[in-house]
């Protein structure tokens, strides 16, 4: 009789362990991955997106005067278009860990976001369709992608910069960090904040 009860025992352990796994944790989910990023946040991704491509446009423009064009261009033209885009309540930035304008150092939530975009990167996932989201009780949304190094970034963020490029940093961005990249490297992240619509 004690044989049986010892298993039987084990396996009520072993079951309400099991069950256990599936209490939702305290710790905030991580970021996610899937095809349906547009729909997790469509304020958020659409304001990031519009952010990302209107920055690459006219960055791609400037660059057809020489890289070090593109480096007075981003210095006025990024807050610019930033700003044009907090409409609705949305608003849009860029933060990292090794800023070239000190402004867009990362901060608050964005650190949250970005560690777990630094542990999907260190794990080897692909960086392509992360987001992060939390909705907070206010209504408050924060939402984040990745900003991964492009080829056409390398001129003025890659391991390999022009002397004149280096030279119009110098000038323009004192303090910079922003160096030393390779293409498809996490460069920091792109964020929008912004209340649920009434």
């Amino acid at each position: 009789m004690q044989n049986r009860a010892a298993p039987l025992t084990l396996a009520v352990v072993v079951l309400a362990a099991a069950c256990g796994r599936d209490r939702p944790k305290a710790s905030p989910p991580p970021a996610t991955s899937d095809a349906a990023t547009a729909t997790a946040s469509p304020r958020g991704h659409a304001a990031i997106a519009a952010l990302k491509d209107q920055l690459r446009a006219a960055l791609s423009k400037a660059l057809e005067g020489g890289a070090p064009n593109a480096v007075e261009v981003c210095g006025t033209a990024a807050k610019a278009i930033a700003d044009g885009l907090a409409t609705d309540g949305v608003k849009v930035g860029r933060a990292t860990r090794k800023p070239r304008n000190p402004a867009n150092a990362v901060a608050g939530w964005q650190d949250e976001a970005l560690a777990e975009f630094e542990a999907a990167a260190a794990a080897g996932k692909k960086l392509d369709g992360l987001h992060y989201l939390r909705q907070l009780p206010d209504g408050q949304t924060r939402y984040a992608e990745p900003l991964v190094v492009q080829a056409l970034c390398l001129k003025c963020h890659g391991a390999d910069v022009a002397p004149d490029v280096k030279a119009a940093l110098a000038t323009a961005y004192p303090t910079d960090q922003a160096t030393g990249y390779a293409e498809g490297a996490l460069r920091g992240l792109a964020w929008a904040e912004y209340r649920a619509a009434p």
